[in-house]
Protein backbone atom coordinates (compact mmCIF):
# COMPACT_ATOMS: atom_id res chain seq x y z
CA UNK A 1 0.00 0.00 0.00
CA UNK A 2 1.71 3.36 -1.02
CA UNK A 3 1.08 6.43 1.29
CA UNK A 4 3.17 8.69 -0.49
CA UNK A 5 3.99 10.46 3.36
CA UNK A 6 7.14 12.25 4.17
CA UNK A 7 8.93 10.52 7.22
CA UNK A 8 8.53 14.15 9.14
CA UNK A 9 4.96 14.00 8.72
CA UNK A 10 4.65 10.48 9.78
CA UNK A 11 6.81 11.57 12.72
CA UNK A 12 4.44 14.32 13.65
CA UNK A 13 1.42 12.16 13.70
CA UNK A 14 3.21 9.59 15.92
CA UNK A 15 4.25 12.31 18.30
CA UNK A 16 0.46 13.58 18.83
CA UNK A 17 -0.81 10.03 18.86
CA UNK A 18 1.98 9.09 21.63
CA UNK A 19 1.30 12.66 23.35
CA UNK A 20 -2.17 11.46 23.97
CA UNK A 21 -1.70 8.01 25.15
CA UNK A 22 0.50 9.50 27.69
CA UNK A 23 -1.81 12.08 28.87
CA UNK A 24 -4.19 9.49 29.40
CA UNK A 25 -1.92 7.14 30.98
CA UNK A 26 -1.20 9.50 33.35
CA UNK A 27 -4.32 10.73 34.25
CA UNK A 28 -5.11 7.44 36.20
CA UNK A 29 -2.11 8.99 38.60
CA UNK A 30 -4.29 12.45 39.33
CA UNK A 31 -6.69 12.46 42.22
CA UNK A 32 -8.57 15.86 41.20
CA UNK A 33 -11.28 14.56 39.21
CA UNK A 34 -11.41 17.61 37.23
CA UNK A 35 -8.52 16.88 36.09
CA UNK A 36 -8.36 13.60 35.49
CA UNK A 37 -11.74 14.79 33.06
CA UNK A 38 -9.53 16.93 31.43
CA UNK A 39 -6.64 15.02 30.66
CA UNK A 40 -8.30 11.85 29.57
CA UNK A 41 -10.82 14.42 26.99
CA UNK A 42 -7.41 15.90 25.82
CA UNK A 43 -5.46 12.74 25.60
CA UNK A 44 -8.40 11.11 23.82
CA UNK A 45 -8.81 13.97 21.06
CA UNK A 46 -4.71 13.97 20.23
CA UNK A 47 -5.42 10.27 19.70
CA UNK A 48 -7.75 10.88 17.13
CA UNK A 49 -6.49 13.98 15.62
CA UNK A 50 -3.16 11.84 15.11
CA UNK A 51 -5.19 9.22 13.64
CA UNK A 52 -7.13 10.97 11.60
CA UNK A 53 -4.66 13.25 10.15
CA UNK A 54 -2.66 10.08 9.13
CA UNK A 55 -5.66 8.67 7.52
CA UNK A 56 -6.64 11.69 5.87
CA UNK A 57 -3.11 12.22 3.96
CA UNK A 58 -3.24 8.49 3.41
CA UNK A 59 -7.13 8.93 1.94
CA UNK A 60 -5.64 11.78 -0.38
CA UNK A 61 -2.30 11.53 -1.16
CA UNK A 62 -0.87 8.96 -4.65
CA UNK A 63 -2.77 7.20 -6.94
CA UNK A 64 -2.60 3.65 -5.97
CA UNK A 65 -5.14 1.09 -7.26
CA UNK A 66 -8.62 1.37 -5.84
CA UNK A 67 -8.21 -2.17 -4.09
CA UNK A 68 -5.29 -0.96 -2.16
CA UNK A 69 -6.42 2.01 -0.88
CA UNK A 70 -8.12 3.16 2.56
CA UNK A 71 -11.79 4.77 1.27
CA UNK A 72 -14.47 7.13 3.10
CA UNK A 73 -17.09 4.72 3.62
CA UNK A 74 -19.67 8.11 4.51
CA UNK A 75 -18.50 11.22 5.48
CA UNK A 76 -20.77 10.69 9.14
CA UNK A 77 -22.37 7.57 10.44
CA UNK A 78 -25.94 8.21 10.61
CA UNK A 79 -26.07 7.75 6.57
CA UNK A 80 -24.91 4.17 6.70
CA UNK A 81 -27.99 2.58 8.77
CA UNK A 82 -29.09 0.70 5.28
CA UNK A 83 -25.43 -0.52 4.10
CA UNK A 84 -24.89 -1.37 7.99
CA UNK A 85 -28.18 -4.15 7.61
CA UNK A 86 -27.26 -4.98 4.32
CA UNK A 87 -23.90 -6.20 4.87
CA UNK A 88 -25.40 -7.86 8.41
CA UNK A 89 -27.88 -9.51 6.87
CA UNK A 90 -25.33 -11.10 4.01
CA UNK A 91 -22.16 -11.84 6.36
CA UNK A 92 -21.41 -15.04 8.26
CA UNK A 93 -19.33 -13.43 10.93
CA UNK A 94 -20.20 -10.19 12.50
CA UNK A 95 -18.54 -8.12 14.86
CA UNK A 96 -19.51 -4.84 16.03
CA UNK A 97 -17.96 -2.97 18.41
CA UNK A 98 -19.58 0.39 19.54
CA UNK A 99 -19.71 2.87 22.49
CA UNK A 100 -23.72 2.56 22.94
CA UNK A 101 -24.71 -0.14 20.07
CA UNK A 102 -28.37 1.52 20.54
CA UNK A 103 -29.75 0.98 16.84
CA UNK A 104 -28.03 -2.71 16.12
CA UNK A 105 -29.87 -3.38 19.05
CA UNK A 106 -33.57 -1.88 18.75
CA UNK A 107 -33.58 -3.26 15.54
CA UNK A 108 -32.90 -6.74 16.52
CA UNK A 109 -34.99 -6.57 19.75
CA UNK A 110 -37.61 -5.30 17.64
CA UNK A 111 -37.67 -7.17 14.45
CA UNK A 112 -41.29 -9.52 13.96
CA UNK A 113 -39.14 -11.32 11.66
CA UNK A 114 -36.40 -12.21 13.75
CA UNK A 115 -34.31 -11.68 10.79
CA UNK A 116 -30.57 -12.04 11.86
CA UNK A 117 -31.78 -14.58 15.37
CA UNK A 118 -32.96 -16.94 12.34
CA UNK A 119 -29.67 -16.36 10.40
CA UNK A 120 -28.00 -17.48 13.96
CA UNK A 121 -30.12 -20.55 14.59
CA UNK A 122 -29.99 -21.90 11.15
CA UNK A 123 -27.72 -20.52 8.52
CA UNK A 124 -24.37 -20.43 10.56
CA UNK A 125 -24.02 -16.62 11.42
CA UNK A 126 -21.53 -16.20 13.91
CA UNK A 127 -22.03 -12.73 15.51
CA UNK A 128 -19.89 -10.80 18.45
CA UNK A 129 -21.54 -7.74 19.96
CA UNK A 130 -19.23 -5.22 22.08
CA UNK A 131 -20.60 -1.21 24.15
CA UNK A 132 -19.80 0.35 26.92
CA UNK A 133 -20.89 -1.03 30.45
CA UNK A 134 -22.70 1.74 32.32
CA UNK A 135 -20.44 1.46 35.62
CA UNK A 136 -17.59 2.17 33.29
CA UNK A 137 -15.31 5.22 34.42
CA UNK A 138 -14.93 6.19 30.87
CA UNK A 139 -18.88 6.95 31.00
CA UNK A 140 -18.27 10.31 32.41
CA UNK A 141 -15.88 11.30 30.20
CA UNK A 142 -18.13 10.35 27.35
CA UNK A 143 -20.29 12.04 28.60
CA UNK A 144 -18.82 15.47 28.79
CA UNK A 145 -17.84 14.93 25.46
CA UNK A 146 -21.15 14.36 24.09
CA UNK A 147 -22.69 17.34 26.13
CA UNK A 148 -25.06 15.71 28.44
CA UNK A 149 -24.88 14.36 31.88
CA UNK A 150 -23.43 10.97 33.50
CA UNK A 151 -26.87 9.82 34.75
CA UNK A 152 -28.44 10.88 31.27
CA UNK A 153 -25.62 8.85 29.16
CA UNK A 154 -25.47 6.02 31.64
CA UNK A 155 -29.46 5.65 30.71
CA UNK A 156 -28.86 5.52 26.93
CA UNK A 157 -26.25 2.04 28.16
CA UNK A 158 -28.88 0.48 29.77
CA UNK A 159 -31.33 0.94 27.27
CA UNK A 160 -29.21 -1.00 25.23
CA UNK A 161 -28.78 -3.70 27.89
CA UNK A 162 -32.74 -3.47 28.34
CA UNK A 163 -32.49 -3.92 24.26
CA UNK A 164 -30.35 -7.50 24.74
CA UNK A 165 -32.38 -8.82 27.70
CA UNK A 166 -35.71 -8.29 24.55
CA UNK A 167 -33.05 -10.24 22.02
CA UNK A 168 -32.17 -13.05 24.82
CA UNK A 169 -36.33 -14.02 25.07
CA UNK A 170 -36.68 -14.28 21.42
CA UNK A 171 -33.64 -15.94 20.46
CA UNK A 172 -34.87 -18.07 23.42
CA UNK A 173 -38.34 -18.60 21.79
CA UNK A 174 -36.96 -19.73 18.43
CA UNK A 175 -34.39 -21.79 20.16
CA UNK A 176 -37.30 -23.87 21.90
CA UNK A 177 -39.18 -23.88 18.64
CA UNK A 178 -36.21 -24.85 16.41
CA UNK A 179 -35.18 -27.45 19.02
CA UNK A 180 -38.68 -29.21 18.64
CA UNK A 181 -38.32 -29.69 15.31
CA UNK A 182 -34.90 -31.44 15.53
CA UNK A 183 -32.99 -28.50 13.61
CA UNK A 184 -29.52 -29.59 12.06
CA UNK A 185 -26.69 -28.79 14.43
CA UNK A 186 -24.25 -28.30 11.85
CA UNK A 187 -26.64 -25.02 10.53
CA UNK A 188 -26.22 -23.44 13.62
CA UNK A 189 -24.44 -20.10 14.59
CA UNK A 190 -23.09 -18.55 17.55
CA UNK A 191 -24.20 -14.76 19.38
CA UNK A 192 -22.47 -13.33 22.28
CA UNK A 193 -22.68 -9.99 23.54
CA UNK A 194 -20.67 -8.72 26.02
CA UNK A 195 -19.56 -5.12 27.83
CA UNK A 196 -16.38 -3.74 28.13
CA UNK A 197 -15.07 -1.15 31.00
CA UNK A 198 -12.59 0.05 28.23
CA UNK A 199 -12.44 3.33 26.19
CA UNK A 200 -13.66 2.01 22.78
CA UNK A 201 -11.38 4.40 20.83
CA UNK A 202 -12.88 3.09 17.73
CA UNK A 203 -16.28 1.99 15.79
CA UNK A 204 -15.59 -1.21 14.32
CA UNK A 205 -18.39 -3.06 12.39
CA UNK A 206 -16.95 -6.31 10.60
CA UNK A 207 -18.74 -8.67 8.52
CA UNK A 208 -16.67 -11.40 7.04
CA UNK A 209 -13.65 -9.97 5.06
CA UNK A 210 -14.48 -6.09 5.24
CA UNK A 211 -14.43 -3.47 8.55
CA UNK A 212 -16.36 0.26 8.37
CA UNK A 213 -14.87 1.86 10.97
CA UNK A 214 -14.61 5.33 12.70
CA UNK A 215 -13.58 7.06 15.43
CA UNK A 216 -14.64 8.91 18.48
CA UNK A 217 -13.45 12.09 19.35
CA UNK A 218 -14.14 14.75 21.81
CA UNK A 219 -15.98 17.25 19.14
CA UNK A 220 -18.83 15.49 17.83
CA UNK A 221 -20.58 12.33 18.79
CA UNK A 222 -19.77 9.47 17.11
CA UNK A 223 -22.57 9.24 14.39
CA UNK A 224 -21.86 12.69 13.06
CA UNK A 225 -18.42 11.73 12.26
CA UNK A 226 -16.89 9.53 8.63
CA UNK A 227 -16.72 6.53 8.47
CA UNK A 228 -13.76 4.38 6.83
CA UNK A 229 -13.58 1.22 4.54
CA UNK A 230 -10.73 -1.38 4.91
CA UNK A 231 -11.00 -4.66 3.66
CA UNK A 232 -8.70 -7.64 4.45
CA UNK A 233 -6.35 -7.52 1.10
CA UNK A 234 -5.13 -4.54 3.69
CA UNK A 235 -3.50 -6.74 6.08
CA UNK A 236 -1.83 -4.47 8.37
CA UNK A 237 -4.50 -2.34 8.97
CA UNK A 238 -7.55 -4.67 9.06
CA UNK A 239 -5.42 -6.84 11.60
CA UNK A 240 -4.59 -4.12 13.52
CA UNK A 241 -8.37 -3.29 14.08
CA UNK A 242 -9.58 -6.83 14.55
CA UNK A 243 -6.76 -7.18 16.91
CA UNK A 244 -8.01 -4.45 18.57
CA UNK A 245 -11.71 -5.73 18.52
CA UNK A 246 -10.28 -9.45 20.00
CA UNK A 247 -7.95 -7.39 22.47
CA UNK A 248 -11.08 -5.57 24.16
CA UNK A 249 -13.24 -8.86 23.84
CA UNK A 250 -10.81 -10.86 25.89
CA UNK A 251 -10.28 -7.80 28.58
CA UNK A 252 -14.47 -7.64 28.81
CA UNK A 253 -13.60 -9.63 32.29
CA UNK A 254 -15.47 -8.87 35.65
CA UNK A 255 -12.57 -7.88 37.70
CA UNK A 256 -14.37 -9.31 40.70
CA UNK A 257 -14.81 -12.70 39.14
CA UNK A 258 -12.27 -12.84 35.96
CA UNK A 259 -15.45 -14.21 34.35
CA UNK A 260 -16.30 -12.87 30.94
CA UNK A 261 -19.08 -9.30 31.00
CA UNK A 262 -21.22 -11.17 28.81
CA UNK A 263 -25.03 -10.40 28.61
CA UNK A 264 -26.24 -12.93 26.27
CA UNK A 265 -24.46 -16.07 25.44
CA UNK A 266 -25.55 -18.34 22.88
CA UNK A 267 -23.17 -21.05 21.53
CA UNK A 268 -25.47 -23.23 19.19
CA UNK A 269 -24.86 -26.41 21.13
CA UNK A 270 -26.89 -25.35 24.69
CA UNK A 271 -29.88 -23.19 25.37
CA UNK A 272 -28.88 -19.31 25.47
CA UNK A 273 -27.92 -17.82 27.94
CA UNK A 274 -28.43 -14.84 30.11
CA UNK A 275 -25.98 -13.27 32.88
CA UNK A 276 -28.55 -12.65 35.41
CA UNK A 277 -25.57 -11.67 38.45
CA UNK A 278 -24.55 -8.44 35.65
CA UNK A 279 -27.86 -7.62 35.01
CA UNK A 280 -29.29 -7.19 38.83
CA UNK A 281 -25.37 -5.48 39.38
CA UNK A 282 -26.34 -2.75 36.69
CA UNK A 283 -29.70 -2.34 36.61
CA UNK A 284 -30.91 -3.23 40.03
CA UNK A 285 -32.60 -6.05 42.23
CA UNK A 286 -35.96 -5.40 40.31
CA UNK A 287 -35.14 -5.72 36.43
CA UNK A 288 -36.98 -8.64 35.95
CA UNK A 289 -40.29 -7.07 37.32
CA UNK A 290 -39.92 -3.94 35.58
CA UNK A 291 -39.42 -5.69 31.95
CA UNK A 292 -42.04 -7.45 32.32
CA UNK A 293 -39.95 -11.03 31.83
CA UNK A 294 -40.93 -14.16 32.85
CA UNK A 295 -38.54 -17.32 33.75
Amino acid sequence: MKFHKSFGETLIDIVVTLSGLVLILLAGYVRNSLLVSTMQALGTSLVAAGIITYLMRTLHAGDAARDDQITIASPDRRSLENEYRRRTYSAHKVDILSIALGSALEEMAEDRRDKMLRRTLSDGAQVRLIFLSPAAEYVRQRAAENGTSPVEFQETLKQSIVYCVSIFERLKRLFEADHARSFEREQVGSLEIRLTDLCPYFTIFRTDADIIWGVYTSTKKGYFLPAFHVSQRQTPLYDELMGHFNRLWDKSLDNKTNEANYLVRFDGSSPPLINEKLLTSILGRGWRDKLKIVS
